[in-house]
């Protein structure tokens, strides 16, 4: 009896893992401030941790893709499906262009150009990388920039 509610204990906190980590690969999604999310290396998932670091390894790649992340993990592509679905909510697909996305705020808040950002995440077309960040965070990468310096200049103002 007490192994039972024990081992049910242990599911359960596995289930709130999962669902904090899908809430937080939600937010992540629809917000395009990365310096107020905690990075995605620090999950308490090693297999997230891994696959974040492989994809992290790979950022400017643009050839790196799904079939080169099941050779590095040696799994089957339903597996890495079902693993990637089951802790994200996202499909793969989704999770290495979102992971690209959220890494494309932090170039072009340094003020990286749209272009090379695109390069440097690993996208070959700037068109393409405009529709997916448009997409993904509602704002074009030119309007995010703008938005960047307008709130820097309102933070050199507020400190002067």
């Amino acid at each position: 009896m007490i192994t039972n509610s024990f081992v049910g204990l242990s599911h359960l906190n596995q289930l709130i893992g999962k669902q904090r980590q899908r809430e937080w690969v939600q937010t992540s999604r629809r917000t395009p401030n990365p310096a107020s999310l905690p990075p995605p290396a620090e999950s308490a998932d090693p297999f997230l941790s891994h696959l974040y670091a492989l994809i992290e390894a790979n950022l400017s790649d643009s050839g790196f893709g799904l079939d080169q992340m099941l050779s590095e993990l040696g799994m089957s592509r339903t597996t890495l499906f079902r693993k990637v679905k089951a802790r994200t909510g996202q499909t793969a697909h989704e999770l290495l262009r979102n992971y690209r996305l959220k890494q494309a705020t932090h170039f072009l808040r340094a003020g990286v150009s749209i272009s090379e950002t695109a390069w440097q995440v690993g996208f070959e077309s700037r068109a393409y990388f405009s529709k997916c960040f448009r997409e993904l965070y509602r704002v074009s990468p030119s309007d995010f920039m703008t938005q960047v310096k307008l709130d820097d200049l309102s933070t050199h103002f507020l400190v002067l």
